[in-house]
């Protein structure tokens, strides 16, 4: 090695290992074979040196079939975890879907799927969700609370004011409060969004009301 000086450069070093020679199974074979056979005549050195191997290959071919068995005799190859063709929808698309990132995440999953041009179902969506993210799917938004107007306010404190100092008896007792239901069309249907779980109370994912259109139909029974 050089000695580090101000006028020297340091080159790193390559390997000059040369790359480990893929056996097959013919290779394998004749080698365990020739233990057979001339184990008791022949140390294992001088077997692997006969089949044109390295020592240290043997001994860990012979280690392979005492903890494998007949396996062993073949080439092994590392275990594949998925055994199917490549997903069109990876963990990090998954992570972005239901992230504050996503512009359409407060809309129908058919229509985020269309905007993002994902060539997948619904259906397989909602399993890719389910399979990279935690619990990712629509759920019900939250809405902060709506401001009151001003003339809702004034209103309530006109009629508080007005009515604080009646009797329990002798007037409330003769006021009869009849059932009556007001229904607003804005506010029949709350929206989703595209989240994962417990992330309700997240800020980004909370929902602002929608203006009210005000009420379409009064019931009184």
């Amino acid at each position: 090695m050089v000695s580090k000086t101000r006028n020297t450069v340091y080159i790193p070093a390559t390997s000059t290992k040369k790359h480990q020679e893929i056996y097959d199974t013919i290779k394998r074979t004749r080698f365990f074979d020739a233990i057979t056979f001339e184990g008791g005549k022949k140390s294992v050195r001088a077997i692997a040196a006969e089949v044109n191997i390295h020592h240290a290959t043997a001994y860990r071919w012979l280690q392979q079939k005492t903890l494998l068995g007949s396996p062993a005799y073949r080439n092994n190859r590392k275990q594949s975890k998925i055994l199917r063709r490549k997903s069109k929808l990876s963990p990090k698309t998954c992570k972005f879907l239901v992230s504050n990132d996503n512009p359409v995440q407060n809309q129908l999953l058919d229509a985020q799927i269309e905007y993002h041009h994902i060539p997948l179902s619904q259906r397989q969506v909602t399993r890719k969700l389910k399979e990279h993210t935690n619990g990712g799917q629509i759920y019900k938004a939250a809405y902060i609370q709506r401001e009151y107007t001003r003339q809702n306010l004034d209103e309530r404190v006109i009629y508080g004011t007005a009515y604080k100092d009646k009797p329990l008896f002798g007037y409330w007792d003769l006021v009869y409060f009849t059932n009556e239901a007001h229904i607003d069309p804005s506010q029949i249907r709350k929206g989703g969004i595209l989240r994962e779980r417990g992330q309700r109370n997240n800020p980004n994912n909370i929902q602002q009301l929608p203006k009210l259109a005000g009420t379409k139909l009064h019931i009184a029974a």
